[in-house]
C-alpha cells in the first residue's frame, strides 16, 4: 500500500512540477488591478507532493526494516526511559 502511495505522490509531483514550469515559462500572472505572478502560488503544489513522497518513502522503509519512529513507537524497554525524560 505504501509503495502505491509513493508512486502516486511521485507522479503528482511530476505533473505539478511540469505545470508550474509552464506557468513560470509563460509568465502567467493574476489579472489587473493586482498583478501577482502565479508561479509563487503554484510552486507550493510540487513542494507539498515532494515532501509527501519523501514521507511515504520513510514510512515504507521503516515498515520494511521493522523500525518505529515517533513518540509512541518504542521498542521493548525504551518506554520507561522516554517517559521519564518527558516528565522533567
Amino acid at each position: 500500500m505504501h509503495v502505491l502511495a509513493v508512486l502516486l505522490c511521485a507522479f503528482l509531483f511530476w505533473q505539478a512540477a511540469d505545470y508550474t514550469y509552464e506557468v513560470w515559462r509563460k509568465g502567467m500572472a493574476t489579472p489587473y488591478p493586482i498583478v501577482f505572478p502565479l508561479v509563487y502560488m503554484y510552486i507550493l503544489m510540487p513542494l507539498g507532493f515532494i515532501f509527501l513522497t519523501i514521507e511515504f518513502i520513510i514510512q515504507t522503509w521503516e515498515l520494511v526494516s521493522k523500525k518505529g519512529r515517533g513518540a509512541f513507537c518504542f521498542r521493548k524497554g525504551e518506554a520507561a526511559v522516554e517517559m521519564k525524560t518527558m516528565d522533567m
